[in-house]
């Protein structure tokens, strides 16, 4: 059956294609894999295809493999991939040299990442224990605690150098805190940063958290009737508050200090209602006693 004259030219241009590569399908290069294309009918006029089937892997078959012996000259009819015969080849030798460099490199850094993350929750726990002590009166267990935390930040230090140094603020934090809640403990003066061998970072974020650690000491000192210990746990709070709280502005270079200076408001505002509260209650006592002496003394005269 004659097929129409318009069906003809529209598929003009992929007979002529198909028809290419069945007399050139010796010199055309496919990647490795099976191509789904129509089978050539055997009809001299026109083509007819059927969709879908698989041509054979065969020695005749267009399936071909990549390598360098079957590839076209330069220049041929669709050649791929482009010949690379007349380009001149790169010099690698000092590229490799240095990633070989890098990879090294990087290794250590991750080996040395890993071990700061590691024995930086020994610091930390070593820290809260301390902390607990402390609280519980236990101060010499509490140094035992700190100086062991003291000794492995000593070591640490050593691998947290360049971008590493941020993985130790977190233990240099608790370990401020740590130091700072013993030496108003046991009465002492305050550390400085230097003293600590601490960052600046470390040593303001672990000021800040030793406000609630003077919170919880006050509490007891109120629960054992110690009035000037109270007084003075208090007025420690103000005075951290105070020096504290104009850095809430550098937020964007120590990350969290802004946070940390609204908790210290809030527990010193809280701190201070408290203690408000106590002091009317002592007040309210002492003249209740004072009424019953006088009760006493009238009755006994």
């Amino acid at each position: 059956m004659a097929q129409p004259s318009f069906f003809l030219s529209a598929r003009r241009p992929l007979l002529v294609v198909l028809t290419f590569i069945r007399n050139h399908s010796n010199n055309l290069k496919f990647a490795d894999q099976d191509l789904f294309l129509p089978v050539a009918s055997p009809t001299p006029d026109y083509l007819s295809f059927t969709p879908g089937h698989r041509v054979a892997s065969s020695r005749t078959s267009i399936r071909r493999r990549w390598d360098e012996q079957d590839l076209p000259a330069c220049g041929k009819l669709m050649s791929w991939p482009p010949c690379t015969k007349n380009r001149p080849s790169l010099n690698l030798k000092s590229v490799g040299t240095s990633l070989d460099r890098i990879e090294g490199n990087l290794q250590l850094t991750l080996d040395r990442r890993e071990r700061i993350l590691k024995e930086s929750r020994d610091v930390i726990l070593s820290c809260s224990r301390a902390i607990v002590f402390l609280h519980s009166g236990k101060t010499k267990e509490a140094r035992v605690e700190i100086e062991t935390a003291e000794k492995v930040l000593r070591e640490l230090r050593k691998d947290g150098l360049g971008n590493l140094s941020r993985y130790l603020i977190s233990p240099e934090t608790e370990f401020v805190e740590a130091s700072t809640v013993e030496s108003i403990v046991l009465g002492k003066v305050i550390k400085d940063a230097q003293s600590l061998g601490v960052s600046d970072e470390a040593y303001l974020l672990g000021l800040l958290d030793t406000v609630g650690e003077l919170k919880r000491l006050l509490l007891v000192s109120i629960t054992e009737g110690r009035t000037k210990r109270t007084k003075e746990y208090f007025a420690t709070i103000e005075e951290l508050y105070a020096h504290l709280s104009p850095f809430a502005v550098f937020d964007n270079v120590v990350n969290g200090v802004r946070r940390k200076i609204d908790v210290a408001r809030m527990i010193t505002e809280d701190t201070r209602g408290i203690l408000a509260e106590e002091t009317r209650r002592e007040a309210l006592l002492s003249s209740i006693q004072s009424l019953q002496r006088d009760i006493q003394g009238r009755k006994n005269e």
